[in-house]
């Protein structure tokens, strides 16, 4: 479930306004049509590229890390599907958004929205029909890794429990940790006590879900040393590892530079400069 769900406004944004809350947020596309008034014609040429970054605007921040790992991992590997022409006969929901709406109030998961295809579905069999997708893809992938194997697995093994008995889920997913501790709280407990309650669950170090790590009861699936790395060094074969490699050579060699969002410029004297283009470092 997403708490920020019910601020969706839109499938695409279609203004670069904040309050213009969407599914597939295309505003850093929007942005490049002003670069015109710059007479930049670079950033306007790249809306012509072949790949293009795609931006998430229903993503929630969570603490439970099988969560986040579920998170990632599951639309990681439907970017695959999508690539590889597997979704296309999917069915989908016929409105996204009073979709999307209805599915998120309903923190049984029996709601049920009308597909594409004429057949009503809950959240959970709409997520069933992914991830059989995803099993078929990666059997007959020519060498899919034991990671992905082992994120079908989980993937499966959270749904089943949805379906069948959440609480199982304690510690493993935010919306049904916190969920338990309202309960507990009671059910006529004041809005704002409930409040407190959800915003300390978040607090870092000190918060609710920090003691559920502290006493075992939400799994670690990475250690503090990984973590720690993770902040350090980007991962290998990725274009952010590429580009850090470049950052950290400037530095070393004591070369002097100007670093933006998509280039590096390197004084040579004057009014002479040596640009380098973070683009090309993105593939």
């Amino acid at each position: 479930l997403s708490e920020k769900g019910p601020a969706i406004r839109r499938l695409v944004r279609s203004t670069s306004l904040p309050a213009d809350r969407s599914l597939f947020d295309i505003g850093h596309l929007v942005k490049a049509l002003f670069c015109l008034a710059n007479l930049e014609i670079r950033p306007l040429g790249a809306l012509f590229h072949r790949r293009q970054r795609l931006q998430l605007g229903l993503s929630d921040s969570n603490l439970a890390q099988t969560a986040e790992y579920l998170k990632v991992a599951t639309t990681t590997l439907v970017f695959d599907l999508a690539e590889a022409g597997v979704l296309a006969r999917l069915p989908r929901p016929r409105r996204p958004l009073s979709a999307l709406r209805r599915l998120i109030g309903d923190p049984e998961l029996r709601s049920k929205v009308p597909c594409s295809d004429g057949v009503a579905r809950s959240a959970i069999e709409l997520q069933r029909l992914y991830l059989e997708a995803a099993r078929e893809h990666v059997a007959g992938a020519a060498a899919a890794s034991l990671e992905v194997h082992e994120l079908l697995r989980r993937w499966d093994e959270v749904l089943t429990a949805l379906e069948s008995q959440p609480a199982l889920l304690f510690g493993r997913l935010d919306w049904v940790s916190k969920r338990a501790l309202l309960e507990q709280a009671g059910a006529g407990l004041e809005f704002a006590a409930r409040k407190k309650i959800d915003l300390k669950y978040h607090e870092l170090g000190s918060g609710y879900f920090a003691r559920l790590e502290d006493e075992g009861l939400a799994p670690r699936l990475v250690g503090d040393d990984e973590i720690e790395r993770a902040l350090l060094e980007a991962p290998e074969r990725s274009p952010a590892r590429r580009r850090s490699q470049l950052l950290r050579s400037l530095a070393a060699s004591g070369i002097a530079a100007r670093i933006g969002w998509d280039r590096i410029e390197i004084p040579k004297g004057g009014l002479r400069k040596q640009v380098i283009r973070l683009d090309d470092y993105r593939r």
